[in-house]
């Protein structure tokens, strides 16, 4: 199902999640540039993979904004 699908706004292109191989490409780029702006995260590398820290970075980013996982 295409992100605009499910609500998503531009530049989003896709649900993102930790998978085998990782999600890679823009829409993990884009996503990992906002979480490093974050004082609720502290560890996350712009790599493009939606790798296990990006994970982590997102779950610490859910809970510090009070956010349901």
């Amino acid at each position: 199902m295409p992100a605009e699908d499910l609500g998503f706004p531009a530049p989003f292109e896709k649900v993102l999640s930790l998978k085998e191989p990782p999600i890679e490409g823009k829409d993990v780029v884009i996503l990992q540039n906002l979480l490093l702006r974050s004082p609720f995260v502290t560890s996350v590398e712009r790599t493009g993979f939606y790798d296990k820290k990006t994970s982590e970075a997102v779950a610490s980013y859910q809970k510090g904004n009070g956010l349901a996982r």
